[in-house]
């Protein structure tokens, strides 16, 4: 019961904190208790950059990518699959269409698992190419 609290307290810390723990390459929940075995996280992505309507990402994971898509996050059930290309192992970049608002939109990675994982910093990336445009 324990591990069970503490594991949805670590996917809290670094959902909302950021906080996680990096050795050989691969990131982990972070860890307080070291009686608690570390659980590594499936992936992590992070928005590096954003140009020309192509937003550069850094991803790590054991996972394979299935695709990238666009949610609207006032109707869940529209959805747009977006271009990619991988840059090296763990670059890649996005063809973001010109509409595309971070209030109106989120950017989801659907992994082969059918596992959906969101973008470190990519609120921040958009916001800055939003207030370039006006």
């Amino acid at each position: 019961m324990k591990f069970n609290h503490w594991h949805s307290v670590r996917h809290l810390a670094k959902r909302y904190l950021g906080l996680t723990e990096k050795k050989d390459n691969r990131y982990y929940f972070p860890t307080i208790n070291p009686s608690v075995p570390k659980v590594a996280i499936n992936m992590r992505a992070i928005a590096k950059d954003y140009v020309k309507n192509e937003l550069f990402l850094e991803i790590y994971t054991h996972e394979n990518i299935k695709n990238f898509e666009m949610r609207n996050r006032k109707n869940p059930f529209e959805r747009r699959q977006l271009n990619y290309q991988k840059q090296s192992e763990c670059n890649y970049s996005l063809d973001i269409p010109e509409d595309f608002e971070s209030k109106n939109w989120e950017i989801l990675i659907i992994s082969s698992h059918y596992q959906e994982h969101r973008i470190e910093k990519l609120d921040k990336i958009m916001t800055k190419k939003e207030d370039k445009a006006s």
